[in-house]
């Protein structure tokens, strides 16, 4: 690509603003003709965030529940979640988590597979016998083939 730069044309000599050094040449040529283009493309573009939220078929939010034996991971995943307009429940262990997703079925879960108790894997495959197919996120330390398998067959 060919870069205007400042030369002589005639015995007359061309600003550099006017041949826009160190701007490709078809650019500088367009901004020539359009000076003002560039400025109208800048207003046109909308800079403002995408509000639009997930909710349920009723209108009614997402019901999430996020398990953990970590608090403050868990608080933090809750905050995240309900900054989304999510509504959020939280438990500490699988048998808490079991209560409350019979309590009120959860549209997802945020499931952490290694907690005292029952574990992660044993929840999920509780939650699947009792006919829950909500998607299901597994937070783990894990990374052998043999875990990820175990996962997907526990209905991960």
């Amino acid at each position: 690509m060919r870069w205007a730069s400042r030369s002589r044309k005639r015995g007359e000599e061309r600003s550099r603003e006017s041949i826009g050094v160190g701007v490709p040449a078809p650019l500088a040529r367009a901004n020539a003709l359009y000076p003002d283009a560039q400025q109208k493309h800048r207003k046109q573009q909308s800079y403002s965030p995408v509000t639009a939220t997930l909710t349920r078929a009723d209108g009614s939010p997402i019901r999430a529940l996020v398990v953990d034996d970590e608090a403050m991971l868990a608080d933090m995943l809750r905050m995240a979640l309900r900054a989304e307009g999510w509504d959020t429940r939280v438990a500490n262990d699988g048998q808490t988590a079991l209560k409350l997703a019979r309590e009120t079925p959860p549209d997802v879960v945020v499931l952490d597979i290694m907690m005292p108790g029952i574990d992660g894997l044993t929840v999920l495959r509780r939650l699947r016998e009792a006919g829950n197919d909500a998607p299901v996120l597994l937070l783990t330390a894990k990374d052998a083939v043999e875990d990820r398998i175990a996962g997907l067959t526990a209905g991960g």
